[in-house]
């Protein structure tokens, strides 16, 4: 999942912890995320994924992987 991450990432010349959270508010019915800050640049990383527009394309690899990422977890269950 977090090379999907990086691919993502890269492509959209960002970060992944970025990625991460603009995946989670490109989600539908997500209308903000819960995230703390610590430090300045973890306020910086959270306004500047709320800036950042996912592709179609961008977000289905996140989903994927998710969905791939959680399959996996049920079938350790």
């Amino acid at each position: 999942m977090l090379a999907v991450h990086d691919e993502v990432a890269d492509a959209h010349g960002s970060t992944p912890a970025r990625v991460a959270l603009a995946g989670l508010l490109a989600k539908p019915g997500i209308t903000d995320g819960i995230a703390s800050a610590t430090k300045e640049k973890h306020l910086t990383d959270m306004v500047e994924a709320a800036k950042l527009k996912l592709d179609a394309e961008s977000i289905k690899k996140l989903n994927e992987a998710s969905a791939r990422k959680h399959a996996a977890a049920d079938m350790a269950r």
